[in-house]
C-alpha cells in the first residue's frame, strides 16, 4: 500500500514544483503514518465485530 501512495504523491509533488528530496522524505513519512492508521482502524473494526454481534 505504501508503494501506491508513493507512486501517486511523488508525481503530484513534482507537478507542484516541490524539490524531490524534500517531497520524498515527507511523502515516505506520511505514507507510513497513513498506513499505520488504516491498519489500526481495520484491526479495531475486526475486534469490535464479535462484541457487536452479542
Amino acid at each position: 500500500m505504501r508503494a501506491v501512495t508513493l507512486r501517486i504523491c511523488i508525481p503530484l509533488s513534482q507537478m507542484m514544483g516541490i524539490d524531490f528530496a524534500t517531497a520524498y522524505q515527507a511523502i515516505v513519512w506520511l505514507a507510513r503514518v497513513l498506513n499505520l492508521i488504516l491498519v489500526e482502524m481495520f484491526l479495531l473494526r475486526e475486534n469490535l465485530k464479535p462484541q457487536l454481534a452479542e
